[in-house]
């Protein structure tokens, strides 16, 4: 630097001055060692150790100063257009994906932040998208044969028709067996209730009532008998109640059943309402996978079938005059479970799905910010969030059926969009991070983190230049758990200190420095029964080793629910969060050292995970 003013100036004002220049530059030099055996290395802020230079000391500082750009407003501002119900959810395999995707990009476009793969041209929208391939099932046509001796009755389930039948998920095999009604479809030998028999040899279709009753005693009855018959009179109160979920999965599991037709309603108008319901995503793409992967193969999934059948065509398959009638079966069945064994019905029953593999595009969206430390910003720090959510669906009490995806993960795409766009604004006034960083919004995450996965397969910067992943997924709410302690301004760690000890202290730095909340790590232990440390797209970069940080303020009554909206987000919280993961990036990209994986017990879970 003395040589550059020397050269630049020293023609102008003479060796004197030159002389006089190098004089001044020494004595600062000696001040400035000084100095630096004093105070400057016990600061407790934490800095000290991992920075050195002082230089970049007050590069530092200086970004931190821009945290307080990190605004509600200007986070509300990009979610509510991410939440709203024009962008239907944001499914992946849908033209809603797209809408998000161009949304997001043009984002980083208008804030003059450069594409990864593109820094030293103009750049355009397109720059910044990563294509990968997927699959998925199309659902043409569902077409029912219903053999009543020797009368046939054909209906077809289409976006465009309904049937005597709706598919709620089923495979692409033709089935084609004799229909048995098997009350609710209960087997529980021990406490007498054999509504079917197991293990058949023959394949069958079990026609049962939805709905469980709760034969559970209350607290004042008479245990249950361990010594009823199958046949008792008595009913046997179930000891814990038998949820739908377990029933089905029973039943699905049996060799000898393929498929479960459930009377849902004795009501022909709140069926054929939930029929059209269900017409309006009947085109929806199912089961999504990698595309050209030799480990996939779409047409080895679930073979069986489960659907729920119209009020009138049960009433005919039980030969019944009403649907009334129906109503009056159920009554019976649920006040002596015990006395009821299955029956046929002399029917049976055709299904013939039309379906057909669709491949399609999906985007990633990746953006950099070039560190100004010519020795290190080769390396990156990513910071990343899912932008999918899943779409539209069945609908609330209140007829919502779009899944707006408010906090999971509208929360965490305008925080990474917003935080990136304070960075770049510092850049624009001469600060940046010694590291590069790159901002990735991944989609496919609510499809198996696929997104993520393609990513961490085929980075835009190498795996092993990647020293930090810090991932943002659900932070703009509150849990149950600390509302109740009255608690709001927290985040969940997940990662960080099982990983990386020297990562966790940088967290816990950037935290001192920004909001000072509380950290919690309640779910952060490799052995959580909710394994969130493997559930979300940071684990595409920790099954490489990367040390990564989740940021997560926990799952609430909305959580893939049509009601995740953006008026219930807390953009004080989602700000405060958001300032957290600033201060981390800072922390990531200006030491002197990357962090380093240091736990055992991570690297011995992690291995072979690939």
């Amino acid at each position: 630097m003395m040589k550059k003013w020397i050269d630049r100036f020293g023609f102008r004002f003479g060796f004197g001055f030159q002389f006089l220049v190098i004089f001044a530059f020494m004595v600062v030099a000696v001040l400035g060692f000084i100095v630096g055996l004093g105070p400057a290395a016990t600061w407790g802020d934490g800095r000290a150790e991992g920075l050195k230079n002082p230089e970049w000391l007050s590069a530092s500082d200086r970004l931190y100063a821009f945290a307080d750009e990190i605004t509600p407003d200007r986070l509300r501002t990009t979610l509510f257009v991410l939440a709203d119900d024009s962008m239907a959810g944001r499914e992946t395999g849908t033209p809603a994906e797209w809408k998000a995707v161009e949304m997001i990009a043009s984002h980083y476009l208008d804030a003059g932040i450069d594409p990864c793969a593109n820094l030293d041209e103009d750049a355009g929208l397109l720059d910044f998208l990563q294509p990968y391939p997927l699959q998925a099932l199309r659902r043409d046509s569902l077409v029912y044969e219903v053999q009543f001796g020797d009368k046939v009755v054909r209906s077809t389930e289409s976006g465009r028709s309904s049937a005597d039948f709706t598919r709620i998920f089923g495979g692409a095999e033709v089935l084609d067996a004799p229909i048995e009604f098997a009350g609710f479809g209960l087997y529980d030998p021990d406490r007498g209730i054999r509504h079917w028999e197991k293990n058949s040899a023959k394949k069958r279709f079990v026609l049962i009532f939805d709905e469980v009753p709760d034969f559970t005693p209350s607290p004042s009855s008479t245990p249950p008998s361990t010594t009823s018959t199958p046949h008792s009179t008595t009913s046997t109160p179930v000891a814990k109640p038998i949820t739908e979920r377990m029933r089905d999965g029973t039943l699905l599991r049996d060799p000898g059943i393929a498929g479960i037709l459930k009377i849902t309603s004795a009501d022909p108008a709140k069926y054929e309402a939930k029929d059209q319901e269900n017409r309006l995503t009947f085109n929806k793409p199912e089961n999504i996978q990698p595309a050209n992967e030799s480990s996939n193969n779409l047409s080895t999934r679930f073979s069986g079938y489960v659907g729920s059948v119209h009020p009138e065509m049960a009433a005919k398959l039980l030969g019944l005059s009403s649907t009334a009638e129906l109503e009056t079966i159920r009554k019976q069945i649920t006040q002596n479970p015990n006395d009821f064994t299955s029956r046929q019905t002399g029917v049976s029953l055709s299904y013939q799905p039309f379906e057909r593999i669709a491949p399609f595009t999906s985007h990633n969206i990746a953006a950099c910010l070039e560190g100004a430390d010519p020795e290190l910003r080769d390396e990156t720090v990513v910071i990343m969030a899912h932008l999918d959510h899943i779409g539209i669906g069945s609908p609330d009490l209140d007829g919502d059926r779009i899944y707006n995806g408010a906090d999971d993960n509208g929360s965490g795409t305008s925080a990474l969009m917003t935080i990136a766009q304070i960075f770049q604004q510092a850049a624009d006034e001469g600060v940046r991070p010694r590291r590069s960083l790159l901002f990735l919004h991944v989609s496919g995450e609510e499809k198996g983190l696929l997104g993520s996965r393609y990513y961490s397969n085929h980075p835009v910067i190498p795996i092993e230049r990647t020293t930090t992943a810090f991932n943002i997924d659900m932070i703009g709410r509150s849990d149950s758990k600390h509302l109740q302690q009255g608690v709001t301004e927290y985040v969940y760690l997940i990662g960080g200190d099982i990983i990386s000890s020297e990562l966790d202290r940088m967290v816990v730095t950037a935290n001192e420095k920004t909001s000072r909340y509380l950290l919690d790590r309640g779910y952060n232990d490799l052995n959580d029964p909710n394994q969130f440390y493997r559930r979300s797209d940071h684990w595409n970069f920790g099954r490489f080793g990367v040390p990564f940080v989740f940021f997560f303020t926990g799952v609430h009554e909305d959580y893939h629910q049509p009601g995740d909206h953006a008026e219930k987000i807390d953009f004080e919280k989602l700000a405060g969060v958001s300032k957290i993961i600033f201060g981390s990036v800072i922390e990531a990209a200006n030491s002197d050292t990357k962090p380093q994986v240091d736990n055992q017990a991570f690297i011995e879970a992690t291995n072979g995970r690939r």
